[in-house]
């Protein structure tokens, strides 16, 4: 076209060439940015669970590291807090510093969601170290939904039963029963509670499911022995003879003990006394069987007998509440009155203490003076074994 003016430098056709494009510092300073918040999402995402993974394999040989590692971690990200925590407690528990591991675990937010097989692992470690209070907290996080839960409801309600929660164990063996209906275990636990509480026809009840769901043969033995035992003092003399039966009445000091007491409620005085006097002198007698020698003597009505017996087993076992009513009985007849009422006021302090465990052991919960009260009735009613396992406990709030 005529009148048209070519651009400065060539032709109108030709290419236009752009200069290279340069980064402004802004550009950079974004980019660099970029490069530290990546870093700091690396830092404060993965660097937890890789120190949470350096202190899982160092947690057996040497928790103390891994205690140092896991604060590290749980201290870097919330992501790893619940997890962090539990594998953190478990340190703080195999290094000896279990008040610390406690709180730690004390502090998860919903540990439920901690980890199952970690609360069953922090839980096994913590019965091993006698540490009861931790290890209620672990079994109490695993929910009922979990796999693991049978597993922790068997060993919550030991736990409870060894440490005097009655009523919390009975619940849970409940429902355990009603989850698995062929396990035998929370009927052996229902029957264990029934008995101490005195409700004898509901443990040997308990125990009639029992015995059928149990397949070990020396559990079935402990099983049917504690039947024989209610039933003979339920009275019931034909079908603790019928469970009896089963057990050899020449075995073991205890099946022989109870053959004796069982011949006594059939009436057969001769015969309960000739097996006493093979068991009095066999080894491994218990002490038991001296109380049936001083009650065999009343009924025959040799009081000067029965009281040597019934003094033995007194030095033995001062907190036998039964065995100090009989020696009231024993002295009252020989005309000693004034020693006689001794053994009948001792007699009815451990009635009334044995009525207050009773009572203690039924609460849901117990304050921290309610618990020593447990304490002190369990020891001075010779039940030494539960109230130095509830001493070492915290009480549950």
């Amino acid at each position: 076209m005529m009148g048209a003016t070519p651009p400065p430098g060539g032709s109108s056709n030709a290419p236009h060439v752009r200069e290279p494009a340069r980064y402004s510092w802004r550009t950079m300073a974004k980019g660099l940015g970029l490069l530290l918040l990546l870093a700091g999402g690396w830092w404060y995402g993965l660097r937890p669970y890789q120190l949470m993974k350096q202190a899982e394999a160092q947690l057996l040989d040497n928790p103390q590291a891994a205690a140092v590692l896991l604060e590290d971690a749980v201290s870097l990200s919330p992501t790893a807090f619940r997890r962090g925590r539990l594998l953190w407690a478990r340190s703080l528990l195999r290094s000896g510093r279990w008040e610390e591991a406690i709180g730690c675990f004390s502090q998860i937010d919903r540990p439920e969601n901690a980890g199952h097989d970690q609360l069953m692992l922090l839980a096994d470690e913590a019965l091993a170290a006698r540490v009861d209070m931790l290890a209620r907290m672990s079994l109490e996080a695993v929910p009922p939904s979990s796999a693991e839960w049978p597993r922790a409801a068997q060993q919550l309600t030991s736990l409870y039963l060894q440490t005097g929660r009655d009523a919390a164990a009975l619940q849970l063996a409940r429902q355990l029963a009603a989850l698995q209906p062929d396990n035998p275990q929370p009927w052996r636990v229902m029957s264990q509670i029934h008995e101490q509480q005195m409700a004898l026809t509901d443990s040997a009840e308990a125990l009639r499911k029992y015995l059928p769901r149990e397949t070990d043969p020396a559990l079935q033995t402990l099983g049917i022995r504690s039947l024989v035992r209610n039933l003979i003092q339920l009275g019931q003399r034909e079908e603790a003879r019928h469970w009896q039966s089963r057990i050899s009445p020449v075995g073991h000091p205890v099946d022989r003990l109870q053959e004796a007491q069982l011949r006594r409620l059939e009436g057969d005085i001769t015969g309960a006394q000739l097996v006493m006097d093979a068991l009095l002198t066999a080894e491994g007698c218990p002490l038991a069987a001296w109380e049936l020698h001083g009650t065999l003597a009343m009924d025959r009505g040799d009081y000067s007998a029965a009281e040597p017996s019934f003094q033995h087993v007194l030095r033995e076992q001062p907190w036998n509440r039964s065995v100090h009513y009989k020696q009231f009985q024993t002295l009252t007849k020989l005309g000693r009155t004034a020693e006689a009422d001794q053994h009948l006021q001792v007699s009815r302090r451990l009635l009334a203490m044995t009525n207050r465990i009773l009572q203690l052991r039924s609460q849901p919960s117990l304050s921290s003076a309610e618990h020593q009260e447990l304490i002190d009735a369990l020891y001075a009613t010779g039940l030494n074994a539960m109230a130095e396992r509830m001493r070492q406990a915290i009480p549950h709030p």
